[in-house]
């Protein structure tokens, strides 16, 4: 027993409970750690610094606040009745209030820099004032060169243009611009966002559904395979285990450190289940084996761990040496999937040198037996009284 792995393997083994009470302190101190960030995906976020365009977009934010993050409000003609009152032509004086008001609501946005639309255009040429009718909408407009950057050539959309700071949260400014445009439209017109804050709010949105359902069909789909492989709903769940609470340490341990996961990296929690349930699957299969030689439940353990230990340690090391090269690359955000990976590893490792030999000892034990044996001394009494 001089060997340490051996030492390590019998105190698991014959302290379970001791192990259990460990197991629960770490899972209770990382559960209370802050939630994972979650992160955009915008080109700054994905190149490294260094290169010539992030350091041209670092120095033009600097100078030119807000004009790199740009979005619009689409106002779009969409009549419903033919013969009806409602908007046929984008210049219709109406619209252009209407894109003046909204343009008025977005200026006062937290973070919005700059905001121009057709109304503003208009309002240049005409004393300050918007035309009352169609027709001087239109000449105006035509004598105007920057008016088609705002109004399409089919005159059937024109836009609001607004800029914003880089580091404004998206979500929020896109909250904010809904309920800009959340005033009473002309009719025939309907109302569109889109934009970079956009585009980041609704991969922000993304990003807690897609790490859900990967994560409900990875998981699902491993616990039909674990509990085909061993004929045992018992012995299956207690492979699962070792994902099970490696995710919940993953979680934490990323809290804890500050990190943050992208609609990108979220991807990678299905190859952290689908590597880190081989750690649990050894572990209860070598149990198993050593069970059928006649040892007690502890022996079997012990040299089920003593093992299982180098052959795990070693794929652990190879997976991380792997991943972290990942960092070597000049993309930011792989290194940041490198480092999700890694710690998701060992710690769907550690949780099947540990959570996973306890449940198998525990489920074994002499008071699971008692109380099968009662059961079934239960039933035999009762059919002896028929």
């Amino acid at each position: 027993m001089d060997n340490p792995v051996k030492r390590y393997a019998a105190f698991v083994s014959h302290h379970p409970f001791t192990v259990l009470a460990i197991v629960l302190i770490l899972t209770i101190f990382l559960a209370l750690q802050p939630s994972v960030k979650q992160a955009g995906m915008s080109y700054e976020d994905m190149l490294p610094d260094g290169i010539e365009v992030i350091d041209n977009y670092k120095i033009l934010a600097d100078q030119f606040a807000g004009s790199l993050s740009s979005s619009n409000i689409v106002i779009k003609v969409e009549p419903q009745y033919a013969s009806s009152d409602e908007v046929r032509d984008i210049r219709d004086p109406r619209v252009m209030q209407y894109a003046s008001t909204v343009a008025n609501r977005v200026k006062v946005i937290n973070g919005v820099t700059e905001v121009s639309s057709a109304a503003d255009v208009l309002k240049a040429s005409n004393d300050g004032y918007l035309p009352n009718s169609i027709e001087e909408t239109k000449k105006l407009l035509e004598n105007s060169v920057v008016a088609n950057q705002y109004i399409s050539k089919d005159y059937t959309m024109t836009l609001v243009r607004l800029n914003t700071l880089g580091d404004v949260d998206a979500e929020e400014i896109v909250s904010e611009l809904e309920d800009a445009v959340r005033i009473t439209k002309p009719q025939g017109v309907s109302v569109l966002l889109g934009g970079d804050q956009v585009q980041n709010a609704q991969m922000m949105k993304l990003i807690g559904p897609t790490m859900a359902l990967s994560g409900t069909i990875s998981m699902v789909a491993i616990v039909l395979i674990v509990v085909l492989l061993f004929m045992s709903l018992k012995h299956g769940l207690s492979s699962m285990l070792a994902i099970i609470v490696g995710l919940m340490w993953t979680f934490g341990i990323l809290g804890l450190i500050g990190a943050e996961m992208s609609s990108a990296t979220s991807g990678m929690l299905s190859m952290i289940m689908g590597i880190g349930i081989d750690f649990g699957i050894q572990v209860t299969m070598r149990f198993r084996y050593e069970m059928r030689t006649g040892m007690t439940k502890e022996d079997a353990m012990t040299a089920t761990l003593s093992s299982v230990f180098t052959p795990m340690v070693t794929t652990v090391i190879a997976a991380i040496v792997g991943f972290q090269a990942l960092k070597f690359g000049r993309l930011t955000f792989m290194a940041g999937m490198g480092t999700m990976v890694s710690i998701g590893l060992v710690s769907c490792m550690v949780a099947a040198m540990t959570v996973v030999p306890v449940a198998l000892v525990l489920g074994k034990g002499t008071m699971w037996e008692r109380i099968k044996e009662k059961i079934k001394t239960g039933k035999s009494k009762r059919r002896n009284e028929i």
